[in-house]
């Protein structure tokens, strides 16, 4: 059985304060960003790579690169939430 991470949902989620990104699409997908503090810095500090910290933080509780538990909450609110939905061939998880 092969499972498909279909939708990510990160709310408050380190510099994501909400994002949704729809994963149902079978073709590929280009992360970019724009850091809109450091113009120099390009697309540097802009929370790509925190989407793929945030599917094993929603899963394990701890993030690719040691984060875990409050480590990970934003500055706007005193929480955080990672909602994932996997499909299982035709039913969703």
């Amino acid at each position: 059985m092969t499972k498909k991470l279909i939708s990510l949902k990160l709310e408050n989620f380190v510099l994501h304060e909400k994002s949704i990104i729809d994963l149902n699409k079978n073709e590929p997908y280009c992360i970019t960003g724009e850091n809109r503090d450091n113009k120099g810095m390009d697309s540097n500090g802009t929370g790509k790579s925190l989407l793929l910290d945030a599917i094993p933080w929603g899963l394990y509780g701890q993030t690719i690169r040691g984060g875990a538990a409050d480590r990970v909450i934003g500055s706007s609110k005193p929480w955080c939430m990672v909602q994932q939905v996997w499909a299982d061939n035709e039913r969703q998880i």
